[in-house]
């Protein structure tokens, strides 16, 4: 029986079964033989399906589909977890714990792709942290003043 293959857009035999089997036919090939009313996969006619080699998918180059679909990403702004959870535990622990809210906004922010928002929390952190550790020296400053003062009126 002979049988037919469409190979680079243009149709080619006839074959014999055993010149196919040489030819090293992939499952996808379109073949035809009398009594197919189509042409169809190498792989769906019987005689063939045995030796017609699998398809396999071309590999994927993931640098290239990474760089399509993926816009460059800025780097991830500072947290600023670290100096909150210090500032909180050492100098003001209101404003230190609104810095260590905004601190752990920032890394999902930042994850989600929503960067405009991620700079922002990371700048309202640093600023309630500077805002922690000025009011913590400023009190600290009055406890030191209030001890002298009264370390020099004791002494009169």
């Amino acid at each position: 029986m002979d049988y037919y293959i469409i190979k680079d857009n243009k149709r080619q035999g006839p074959f014999s079964i055993e010149r196919l089997k040489e030819s090293g036919i992939s499952a996808d090939t379109k073949v035809w033989r009398e009594g197919l009313d189509t042409w169809t996969d190498a792989g769906n006619v019987p005689e063939l399906a045995e030796f017609a080699i699998p398809v396999v998918p071309p590999p994927i180059d993931w640098e290239e589909k990474k760089e399509e679909t993926q816009p460059e990403r800025p780097p991830m702004p500072k947290t600023w977890l670290a100096e909150s959870i210090i500032v909180t535990l050492l100098c003001c622990l209101p404003l230190g714990i609104i810095a260590i809210i905004y601190s752990t906004q920032v890394e999902s922010n930042y994850i989600t792709g929503d960067y405009d928002m991620a700079q922002y929390k990371s700048n309202q952190a640093r600023n309630m942290l500077l805002w922690g550790v000025g009011v913590g020296a400023a009190l600290l400053i009055i406890y030191i003043g209030f001890i002298a003062f009264s370390a020099i009126l004791g002494s009169l």
